[in-house]
């Protein structure tokens, strides 16, 4: 595997970092293929070349921890920023869609409206 990395593979621009990987960070990074791929391994086994969001990745897991469930008080704050960030952004399109419905578009010089 070393020796194929070495020929093959390219750097990325944000490297994992060291340590355990949450799924959700190599979801955000690579995908749901690739955790799917690493969900099946055992420890020490190496996943088959996965198509990835950016490029082919071949995963060797180290070690399996077992799951923990967080306390509220760890998951609230994020919950509820997500949740906020969420509601602003479906406000904003729905003020979008308002505005666009609205609108009347004139071109004043023809040369801007192509075709």
């Amino acid at each position: 595997l070393a020796a194929l990395a070495a020929e093959l593979a390219a750097p990325l621009e944000q490297p994992l970092p060291a340590g355990p990987i949450e799924p959700a960070l190599l979801r955000d990074r690579a995908g749901d293929r690739v955790v799917g791929a690493v969900a099946a391994l055992a420890p020490g086994e190496v996943t088959d070349p996965v198509r990835a969001l950016d490029g082919v990745w071949v995963v060797r897991l180290v070690s399996r921890e077992p799951d923990q469930v967080p306390s509220l008080e760890q998951v609230w704050e994020p919950l509820v920023e997500q949740w906020r960030r969420r509601e602003h952004e479906a406000r904003l399109a729905d003020e979008l869609a308002k505005l666009r419905r609205g609108a009347r578009i004139e071109i004043a010089d023809p040369s801007l409206a192509g075709g």
